[in-house]
Parts: C-alpha cells; structure tokens; sequence
C-alpha cells in the first residue's frame, strides 16, 4: 500500500482548506447582503405622517443594550437611553464604518443619564453597536 509523501498531503490540505474557507466566506456574504437588503429611503416628514409616532426605549447598562432585539415599523422611532455611568455612542454596523445605514449614527457621544433617539426610514436588519464599545450589539428590524 502506497502513501502520498507529506508535501504532497500538505498541499492537498491547504488546497481543501483554501475551497472551504472560500465556500464559507461567499455564503456569509451572501447572507449579509440578503440581511441587510433595504428599500429606498423616505424623508423623516414622511415617515412621521406614515407612523403614529410610536417610539421603542432601549436602554443600555451594564455594556449591553436591553431589549438586544426589537422589531419597529416602518416609520417608527428608537430611543436609547444611557443608564450606565459609561459613555455611549450609538451606530450602525459594521464597525467602524457604520456603512450598513450611514444616517443611523448618533455621531456623537451620549453621557449618562442622555439619550438618542433615531427614525427608521428604511426596511431591513439593522445591526448596531456602541462605537466606544464595539462588544455591545444589538438589531433592529424595520417591517
């Protein structure tokens, strides 16, 4: 019985390994891009006549948002409030970009006990973070 010689193995390997690696990044993208696939946005008078005005609280302490998740309509309005003694910073993802939905940033800092308040004028999965503290994540879907 013949073996293959060890450079002839590792080369098999690392070919394999390369094809697996490309196969999981193409899916990966694919379903980012599926995600975070937007209609076209409407102008912020738009979507207030659109939307009763309903607006969602999130807080965030403790380094994380609370609800991590929630689901708005189309129109409707985030507020995040810093309960924490930690500055806060909110952003689309990816970091540090925030390319995902530019106009949902906060662009600035938000200090304690402060809060932002953002409309949805776009469709989607919106990921976000805190730009000061990029371990803290949390969604927004807009239906």
């Amino acid at each position: 019985m013949s073996s293959l010689p060890v450079k002839q193995l590792a080369f098999i390997l690392i070919l394999l390994f390369s094809l697996v690696s490309t196969s999981v990044y193409f899916i990966e993208k694919q379903n980012f891009e599926t995600r975070t696939r937007a209609e076209e946005p409407i102008s912020s008078k738009e979507a207030e006549s659109i939307s009763k005005t309903k607006n969602y609280p999130v807080t965030y302490q403790n380094s994380k948002f609370t609800p991590e998740k929630i689901t708005v309509k189309f129109g409707e309005s985030v507020t995040w409030i810093n309960k924490s003694t930690n500055n806060l910073w909110v952003a689309s993802g990816p970091h540090p970009s925030h390319a995902l939905y530019p106009e949902f940033d906060s662009k600035k800092i938000i200090e304690a006990n402060q809060s932002y308040t953002f409309t949805f004028t776009k469709k989607g999965y919106w990921g976000y973070h805190n730009h000061i503290n990029d371990d803290a994540e949390g969604v927004v879907i807009t239906e």
